[in-house]
């Protein structure tokens, strides 16, 4: 999904010197299926055999996608500025902002359908575990960032949250899906 994403950024805003950051993107998401059994059968439980599963998935991993992009987006202007004393131009910053403004709703259907899926599977639209809270948190974390962004007494912390918000969608990628090994969670499937 990276490919058509940043074509239709670099035809219409002009963003095509974002090839870089769209590659790193892409090679940090594609290595983690390098490492995974080729052999390995995946064999769905009841809770995953839902016409939600596609959709809330994909929305999930378009918006986390576009959403490392614009954290490596901010990185090289973060670098750039204070490693070749470049002067700020805010084009970084506003690149990163036009592939939030697209993350976003992807990351809203994502928890929309999640919902929608958890009161198919388990009878409730929302039960507070772990991976629906640090969504929730990740959600809240980038509307603070846009509310910042466009704040003109906030602006300057901007940056900082988009950086405090991607560190939340790490814990909810990553950390919160160890959880459910160490307890019995709603989003344990094994």
């Amino acid at each position: 999904c990276m490919a058509p994403i940043y074509f239709i950024l670099a035809k219409r805003y002009k963003l095509g010197w974002l090839a870089p950051h769209f590659a790193i993107a892409a090679a940090f998401s594609i290595t983690g299926p390098l490492f995974m059994d080729r052999d390995i059968f995946w064999n769905r439980v009841p809770a995953l055999q839902s016409p939600w599963f596609v959709p809330h998935v994909f929305a999930y991993m378009v918006s986390y996608a576009l959403a490392a992009v614009a954290f490596a987006i901010t990185i090289g202007g973060i670098v750039s500025r204070h490693w070749k004393k470049a002067e700020e131009t805010g084009k970084e910053a506003n690149a990163s902002y036009l592939v939030l403004l697209l993350a976003y709703p992807f990351m809203t259907f994502g928890m929309l359908s999640g919902a929608l899926w958890a009161e198919e599977a388990w009878g409730i639209y929302w039960s507070w575990d772990a991976k629906e809270t640090w969504a929730l948190i990740t959600w809240t974390a980038y509307l603070i960032y846009f509310h910042c962004r466009m704040s003109p007494r906030f602006k300057d912390s901007a940056t900082l949250t988009q950086v405090l918000a991607f560190i939340a969608l790490l814990i909810t990628f990553f950390v919160v899906n160890l959880l459910p090994k160490m307890g019995s969670l709603l989003h344990s499937y094994a």
